[in-house]
């Protein structure tokens, strides 16, 4: 991949150990010189895999914006650890929707990527509010 000779997988690496208001800055300084590159380590910032580092009531919050229904269709191709956490931090309700999408018919690969990219929008804005922290280990807290 081109973006990896040039230290693309780095970058985001390092963005993602800073905090989150050292890492909208960095990103705002990049921003002004190459918006292009900018959104493209935003974008990268964060994989659908990484939701298994929230908290549990991180995960509920996340949940009263996300459609259980989408969340189901992008499990089908999310890790089994990904699938355990979430489905042992949800209420049973929630669960049997979830477990419902997940298991239920068949889906195109392009709509469970598009409903991976839309619950990915809502997490990445969630991050760079602060009203979410998906770090694996982790010290910072949010403060309600």
């Amino acid at each position: 991949m081109e973006e990896d000779r040039f230290g693309f997988k780095q970058a985001t690496k390092l963005l993602q150990g800073l905090r989150p208001s050292e890492r909208q800055r960095l990103l705002g300084d990049i921003e002004k010189k190459d918006s292009v590159l900018a959104n493209a380590l935003k974008q990268n910032l964060y994989q659908f895999e990484d939701l298994k580092y929230m908290s549990p009531k991180m995960l509920i919050e996340l949940l009263r914006e996300v459609s259980l229904d989408k969340l189901g269709i992008a499990l089908k191709n999310g890790s089994s650890e990904l699938k355990n956490y979430i489905l042992s931090n949800v209420s049973s309700n929630m669960r049997k929707e979830v477990i419902d999408n997940l298991e239920g018919k068949l889906v195109p690969v392009s709509q469970v990527e598009s409903s991976i990219t839309e619950i990915m929008e809502i997490v990445l804005r969630k991050v760079e509010c602060g009203e979410l922290v998906l770090d694996q280990g982790s010290n910072d807290t949010i403060i309600e």
